[in-house]
């Protein structure tokens, strides 16, 4: 947050007034503020980088979340909750978890935390064909384990991201391509509604029409 928003704040934390944008006449409120952040404060005070003022007016009572990594017993309600919505994807299963695909999760060292797991999540519901997710629909990278090396969260995730594309492209062409490169079957077949079945092909330009079939002629004169 730039230092000169940071003030904004603190006024407001202070006086609990703040002016609307364009206005001249100061608004009351009485609001209760909860903040949370993943850099490490203190250093940004020390570093002049956020201010010790607005600090100590925010840190009346502070928790620390650990990373996912370090509290695996939350996982699987955490699990749990990302798979309980798939009708924001246009889905209308009931997904279930299976026991290997669980236990997949657990032992992966969740470099994205808890953002991480929820679009591991989110691409299995929408590469998932059944009703049940296994660990080959969470693409998770099986060299990552646990190390004593901090990991390169860009460079992994970016490899992720990668892969999943490519496997996505893969379900969404197998799909048009058993069923005759129809999209209303191909949509209903991946249990998806043919609206974002189709918002799918333009955004991963994918060929809604069966690919052209070349021939050659291999006969020769004698």
């Amino acid at each position: 947050m730039p230092l000169p928003m940071q003030s904004h704040l603190l006024r407001v934390l202070q006086d609990q007034t703040f002016y609307r944008v364009g206005g001249t006449q100061a608004v009351r409120t009485d609001v209760r503020f909860l903040a949370a952040t993943n850099r490490n404060l203190q250093q940004a005070v020390r570093q002049g980088t956020f201010r010790e003022d607005l600090y100590y007016r925010l840190a009346v009572i502070t928790v620390t979340l650990p990373p996912l990594r370090d509290r695996m017993d939350d996982l699987p309600a955490l699990a749990q909750h990302f798979l309980s919505r798939p009708g924001k994807l246009g889905l209308h299963r009931r997904y279930t978890l299976s026991e290997t695909a669980l236990q997949a999760l657990q032992h992966y060292p969740w470099p994205g935390n808890i953002r991480e797991l929820e679009n591991v999540l989110t691409r299995a519901l929408i590469l998932c064909t059944g009703n049940t997710i296994e660990p080959e629909h969470l693409a998770l990278s099986a060299s990552l384990g646990p190390s004593t090396r901090e990991p390169d969260t860009d460079a992994l995730l970016r490899s992720y991201h990668e892969s999943m594309e490519a496997h996505s492209r893969k379900i969404i062409e197998s799909a048009l391509g058993r069923n005759g490169w129809n999209q209303t079957k191909a949509a209903a077949d991946l249990g998806l509604q043919r609206t974002y079945f189709t918002k799918l092909l333009r955004q991963k330009q994918i060929s809604g029409k069966p690919p052209k079939t070349s021939f050659t002629d291999s006969s020769h004169q004698a």
